[in-house]
């Protein structure tokens, strides 16, 4: 029964493209078991769909609520192809008992499509690993939701309005991809997030004009495997601050340029040991550079111009230049 579940629910899927230029869906026929067709992969010992995998194949439609019966799926690679409307409420709800659930799904790879309204019904799958919606049309909050999913490590959006307080309940998050979005207001404490690799929010709204914005900095401090924190072309205000320095020494690219930042920069930047890249460019700093700087060794990349600095050097690259 749970076999021709299956088979019925991709058949249903492929119903819903109405273009497929490659022929992808082509083999999807009853001419070969449906664990045979292109992009489908099944368990070994149920035969049942565990990952469906149509990356990259130009494919035009919308997404079935079918998807929601796979109730074995782990795995969803849709990223790159043309799908539109909205997700189906369905992959995010639990789906009669006899067809079981998606509650197994731990990756979710969609980006680079069509898709429009909420995201909300992916914060009903309680194994989630991997979730990639970047480059849709999605509106609406970021849901709470989405702290209760204790699993996920990669969260990478493209949605409007903020980030909620709830954000910093998904304790094993190991990558936060919020860029290129309209999102606004402040950032929230992100305490939690102690196995943060990778905090990615440039190009959005961010910030309030108040000297408090870096606050969530502070936050960050127990993130000891941050390597990248990325806070670009926001509209963050005040100093930044000293506590900076106290950041992971793991930490090997800090980008703050483009935002309205003002005052000296911090000399205990200086304690960022394994800064490698450090964008401050399109800012309001006032002062001189620390001369301690020259002393972090794997720097090689330190871009400052159009700030008020000292004019000699507002643009180093420290593979070229020793600050002394």
């Amino acid at each position: 029964m749970g076999n021709e579940t299956d088979r019925l629910s991709l058949l249903a899927i492929k119903a819903k493209i109405v273009d497929d230029p490659l022929h992808a869906l082509s083999p999807w026929n009853d001419s070969i078991h449906f664990c045979q067709w292109q992009g489908v992969m099944c368990g070994r010992k149920h035969q049942r769909v565990i990952a469906l995998d149509l990356q990259s194949s130009e494919l035009v439609g919308s997404i079935s609520p079918h998807l929601g019966n796979l109730s074995f799926l782990r795995e969803v690679q849709l990223q790159n192809n043309s799908f539109g409307n909205e997700i189906p409420p369905e992959i995010g709800q639990q789906v009669p008992v006899e067809l079981g659930s998606l509650s197994k799904l731990e990756t979710i790879i969609i980006r680079n499509n069509n898709l429009t309204r909420s995201i909300s019904p992916f914060a009903n799958l309680p194994s989630l690993l991997i979730l990639s919606l970047a480059n849709n049309y999605f509106d609406g909050n970021i849901p709470d939701g989405f702290g209760r999913l204790k699993n996920l490590q990669e969260l990478i959006l493209g949605i409007n309005r903020s980030i909620p307080v709830s954000m910093s309940n998904a304790s094993q998050l190991h990558y936060l991809l919020l860029l290129q979005n309209k999102l606004t207001g402040k950032v929230p404490n992100l305490a939690r997030l102690q196995n943060l690799q990778w905090l990615c929010i440039w190009d959005n709204q961010l910030g309030s004009g108040e000297a408090d914005d870096f606050s969530f900095m502070f936050s960050l401090i127990n993130a000891t495997n941050l390597q990248r924190l990325e806070v670009s072309m926001n509209n963050f205000s005040g100093k930044l601050p000293e506590y900076i320095g106290n950041l992971s020494r793991n930490l090997e690219y800090l980008y703050v340029d483009h935002n309205q930042i003002f005052g000296s920069i911090p000399p205990g930047i200086v304690n960022l040991v394994g800064l490698q890249s450090l964008l401050m460019q399109v800012n309001q700093f006032t002062s001189t550079i620390p001369i301690e700087i020259g002393k972090v060794q794997n720097l090689h990349e330190l871009i400052l111009y159009i700030n008020s600095l000292d004019p000699e050097t507002q643009f180093l690259n420290m593979k070229d230049y020793q600050i002394t």
